[in-house]
Formats: structure tokens, sequence, C-alpha cells
């Protein structure tokens, strides 16, 4: 019985003794490591000593020693160890085997963790120029920078966008530049724009062009003056069919990159909406129309103008009485008073 009983004591002392051995060296399983590849071929540099905090888990740092492979045999033999710190994988994505081993009693454990290399955020290498249109062609203006945004990204909700001064700030992502923004440079300018995808942690960096052009500089026209003589609802009702058209080459100037067009409204001048074709018949007497001027070259819109259509009356002459003179000395001629009959 005495026997039996000291058996089962050095069991339940030999268990409690391997279980606290065991519970002194666990190798937590870190979070894979990912980084961005900066040419899209697969393979990058990675550290393999960051992953050893979470390999720990709390674990005193000084009890351990700490080492990398590429295949379970190898951490199970201890053989073959990588260089941790600047380590280059060979598969896309590649499996590590970490190998925590006690300093005092050699007791170890094995876990393992991914390297993922990630492709760059897929983009446009260079977006379309934000274009500015100058009125006063002083070479500066404001720009709605997240214009662009959708053109870079796609559409995509997890690719984040932020435009920045100098490529320093954009790779590091600080100092973002407010939209909308006033260009420092005339005329042309390129800013650095950070693309971050979420789905992968990694960004890359593209340019964006800033462009100032210059606003169209056309001729106010003068005023088109008609006679009221065609009759189209009656006599003098103060309507005439207006060739809006024939103040164009006034407008531009002779400049052939000037598209004009004419509109009742200026809404419809601003917006380039319902222009007017052909001969025009006023619908007041006088009446304003609105020009619109594009430059064909720039894009840019001058919507200022205006030309004034003004229909002149007819006089309207009555019958009078003949003027009659003696004539004294019997010549046929002598001298009449016209402005009697006014």
């Amino acid at each position: 019985m005495k026997k039996n009983l000291l058996i089962l004591v050095f069991a339940i002392s030999g268990l409690l003794s391997t279980t606290s051995v065991m519970a002194q060296v666990t190798a937590y399983q870190p979070d894979d490591l990912e980084v961005c590849d900066d040419n899209n071929d697969g393979f990058a540099k990675f550290d393999l000593n960051s992953t050893i905090p979470q390999i720990l888990n709390g674990q005193p740092f000084g009890d351990f020693y700490y080492s990398f492979y590429v295949t379970l045999a190898d951490a199970t033999n201890a053989t073959n160890p990588v260089f941790p710190s600047q380590y280059y994988n060979v598969d896309n994505p590649e499996t590590i085997y970490a190998r925590l081993e006690r300093i005092d009693t050699g007791e170890f454990d094995i876990t393992n963790f991914d390297l993922i290399v990630n492709d760059l955020p897929v983009t446009i290498p260079t977006p379309t120029p934000l274009i500015f249109c100058d009125d006063d062609n002083d070479g500066f203006g404001w720009f709605t920078l997240t214009d662009a945004d959708e053109e870079i990204t796609g559409g995509n909700p997890n690719i984040s966008v932020t435009y920045h001064y100098v490529f320093t700030d954009a790779f590091s992502g600080v100092s973002e530049l407010q939209s909308p923004y006033y260009n420092d440079v005339p005329f042309s300018q390129i800013l650095y724009v950070r693309v971050f995808n979420q789905d992968i942690d990694c960004f890359t960096i593209i340019t964006i062009g800033l462009i100032v052009n210059n606003a169209p500089e056309p001729n106010q026209p003068t005023t088109i003056e008609l006679c009221d003589i065609t009759e189209v609802v009656g006599p003098n009702d103060e309507i005439e069919p207006f060739d809006l058209e024939s103040k164009t080459d006034e407008i531009t100037g002779g400049n052939t990159n000037y598209f004009v067009t004419y509109h009742e409204t200026q809404a419809d001048a601003d917006n380039g909406l319902f222009a007017i074709a052909g001969t025009y018949y006023n619908s007041v007497n006088p009446q304003t129309i609105f020009i619109r001027v594009e430059d064909g070259n720039s894009g840019c819109v001058h919507s200022e103008l205006t030309l004034d259509l003004v229909v002149i009356p007819t006089p309207i002459t009555v019958n009078v009485s003949d003027l009659i003179s003696v004539d004294d000395d019997g010549d046929g001629f002598t001298t009449f008073n016209l402005t009697t009959k006014d």
C-alpha cells in the first residue's frame, strides 16, 4: 500500500514537473509579415526579428535563443538558420519557422508565420492634369485636388489619396495639402500624390500636374440696330430678324481658336446650353443676348459678354398739302419755306 502511494506521489510529481517545464517555453504564433513590392517582382527584404515580441508574448526576452528556418526539419534540428534582419523571400507567400529555445534548459518550441509580398496599388502612371481657367491671367488659381481622386482610385473605396508639395512628404505621409489648393508656382506646377491601398497596406507615389490657362479675352461687340421694316405680326411690331453671328469676327478679333455661341440667358451661356442658331427674332425691344466664348485649345470659357439688339421704329408719315407761291417775275422760280410742313 505504501509502495503504491509512493508511486502515485512520484507520478503526480513528474506530471507537475513536466507541465511546469513545458509552460516555460511556448512559441506563440505571430502575425504574418507583409511588405510592399517596390518593383512588383514578388520579392522583398524582411526583418524576421520584428516577430520576436509576438512570439514571446510576455515571456522574458533574455531567457531564450531565437532562430529562424525555411523548413520545419531545420527548425527541429537547429540546422541552417537564416540571417533574420535582412532575409529575402524565395517564394511568395513563404512560410518561415521560428525556434524559441530556453538558454538554461535547452528546451524549445516552434511556431511559424508567412512572408507576403504585396504588389503596389495599381494606378495610372500620370493622371489627367487639373486645369484652372484664369480670369485675370496672372498664372495662379484655386484647384480642387479631390477632383482627381476618382481617376486615380478607379472608384475603389479602399484606396485613399493624399496630395503633397514634395516627394519626401508624400513618402512619409505627412504635410497633406488641403483642397482647394492655391498654386504657388505660376501657370504649371507638379504635386506628389500618395496612393494608399488599405487592403494590402501598401502605397505608391505618383505625380499630378496643375495647369493654369488664360481665359479667352474676347471683345465686347457693338449693338445691332435694325429699322422696324419687317412685318412679323404687323406694322411697327418691333420685331426684326437678327444675324447674331455677324458679330463673331468682332468678338474673336480673328482668333480662330475661339468658339462663340449666343444664348438668351446668362445661365445658358455659363453652362453652354440652348445656343441660338441661324436667324434670331427678338422677343422684346431692346433685348440683351448673352455670349459664351470657349478657347478650343485650353477649354477655358468666357461668358460675361453681352450683345444688345435694338429695333428702331420706322417713322410714320402723313400726306400734306402742296406748297403754293406766287411767281412775281414770271421766271418759274421762287423761295419756299419747307419747315412749314413739319
